[in-house]
C-alpha cells in the first residue's frame, strides 16, 4: 500500500512539472496510470477525475484543430 501511495505522489509531482507544457501523450498516460492506482486504493473520486483528465487531452486537441480548420476557410 505504501509503495502505491509513493508512486501516486511521484506521478502527481510529474504532472505538476509538465503542467505548463502542451498536453500530450505523457500527460495522458500519467493520468490513466493514476486512475488505475486510485481504483486499486478504492478512491473512486480521484480515479474519475484522472480518467476524465486523460481523455480531455485528446478532446481539447480535436477542438483546437476543428476551430483552426473552420477559421482557415
Amino acid at each position: 500500500m505504501d509503495a502505491r501511495i509513493n508512486l501516486i505522489n511521484s506521478l502527481k509531482e510529474q504532472l505538476n512539472r509538465i503542467k505548463n507544457l502542451p498536453s500530450g501523450p505523457i500527460y495522458q498516460s500519467i493520468n490513466k496510470y493514476l486512475t488505475e492506482l486510485y481504483l486499486e486504493n478504492g478512491d473512486e473520486q480521484n480515479a474519475i477525475y484522472h480518467i476524465v483528465e486523460s481523455q480531455a487531452v485528446s478532446l481539447r486537441l480535436r477542438t483546437v484543430e476543428k476551430i483552426a480548420h473552420l477559421s482557415a476557410k
